[in-house]
Formats: structure tokens, C-alpha cells, sequence
């Protein structure tokens, strides 16, 4: 899912500023999947979602992924593990038969709150 997208889902690159990727705020979009499923279960779909971005984030190695790739899966230079990422990946885990979930909630359980320049952000996640 791109950072920010057009109503049909499409990427949207506003002022030309990577937004076409998937970083910050497309991290979000596990926990709205999650939720949903949580809520209501009433779409396939949510928990095929959620199993393919934990099978995509568990294929890079719990601990070790970084938060920034282009769509196709390309891994970008940002060289940080981000909390944030790791508490959407674990409320992926509502919606997920995936059978690695119990690592991805331990992650999350072990991370320490964040701190410094993005602790707003990471912690409000």
C-alpha cells in the first residue's frame, strides 16, 4: 500500500515527495485491516492481507526490517527498525492466521517506548 493513495487505491505522490512508497502513514492501513476483521469479519479478504504483509515483514527477519519500500517490494534506504511499523505489524496479527503471529506480538511486547526525534509518532502507533 503506497503512503498516501488516490480513492481507487492508486499511489498518490503529492509535491513530489515519495509518497508513492510505503512508509509512514501506509503503515496504518494493518491496523485499519486488523480492526475491521476484528470488528465485523466479514471479508476474506483481511486476513489474506494481513497474512501476506506478515509473511512480506517475517521474510525480512523479525528485529531487522526496515520501514520504507517501494511498492514492488524494493527495500529503500532508511536503515531503522521503526516502532511504529513493528505496532502496526502486531495489530496486523488480529486479522492473521499466520502461524508466525506469536512472534511478531512478542516484538512488539519487547520493544521499549520510544524515545528521541519520533517518539510521538512510533508511540502513538
Amino acid at each position: 500500500m503506497p503512503d498516501y493513495a488516490n480513492f481507487d487505491g492508486s499511489p498518490f505522490n503529492i509535491w513530489n515527495g515519495g509518497h508513492n512508497n510505503f512508509m509512514y502513514d501506509a503503515w496504518r492501513v494493518a491496523s485499519n485491516i486488523a480492526i475491521n476483521y476484528a470488528w465485523f469479519a466479514k471479508d476474506k479478504w483481511e486476513v489474506e492481507e494481513s497474512n501476506k504483509l506478515l509473511n512480506f515483514f517475517y521474510s525480512k527477519g523479525i528485529g531487522k526490517y526496515h520501514g520504507i519500500f517501494k511498492l514492488g517490494r524494493e527495500e529503500l534506504p532508511s536503515g531503522v527498525h521503526n516502532t511504529g511499523l513493528i505496532a502496526m505489524n502486531a495489530a496486523a496479527c488480529l486479522a492473521s492466521t499466520n502461524d508466525k503471529w506469536k512472534e511478531f506480538l512478542e516484538e512488539f511486547w519487547n520493544t521499549p517506548i520510544p524515545e528521541g526525534r519520533y517518539r510521538y509518532y512510533d508511540g502513538m502507533l
